[in-house]
C-alpha cells in the first residue's frame, strides 16, 4: 500500500488530491476446507486484485464571515474497490465485499 498527496493553497483556497494504491491480497488459508477431490485445505475465496483510488478535495474558507465550503469527491474514477472475504463471508461472498463507488460530500461549517 502506498499513499500520495498534493495540496495547493492560495489566499482562503485549498485544492488537493490523495492518491491510494492497494496491492493484490489473499484470502486466509483453510485447513479444514473440503475441497470437490476430496483434499483438505484451500484458500476460502478469491485473490483481490491491485487497484488504485483517486479522491479530490475543494476548500473555500471565509466564504462570509466564519463559514466554510468543503466540497469532496471520493473515488474520482470509479474504481472497483474489493476487500478479501473472511471465514464467515466465504459462502456467499467468495469474490470478496465491496467498497463504495464514487462519493460527492458538500459540507458548509462554521469556524469558531
Amino acid at each position: 500500500m502506498s499513499h500520495a498527496k498534493l495540496s495547493y493553497q492560495k489566499n482562503n483556497t485549498t485544492i488537493s488530491a490523495l492518491a491510494r494504491y492497494i496491492g493484490s491480497m489473499e484470502t486466509i488459508y483453510d485447513m479444514t476446507k473440503q475441497n470437490p477431490d476430496n483434499t483438505i485445505g484451500a484458500r476460502v475465496g478469491d485473490k483481490i486484485d491491485s487497484y488504485s483510488v483517486v479522491d479530490l478535495n475543494f476548500r473555500q474558507d471565509n466564504l462570509y464571515k466564519n463559514l466554510y465550503m468543503n466540497f469532496k469527491i471520493s473515488n474520482l474514477l470509479d474504481t472497483e474497490i474489493r476487500y478479501p472475504n473472511n471465514q464467515e463471508t466465504n459462502e456467499l461472498l467468495d469474490r470478496g465485499t465491496i467498497g463504495e463507488e464514487r462519493k460527492y460530500v458538500l459540507t458548509i461549517g462554521v469556524k469558531f
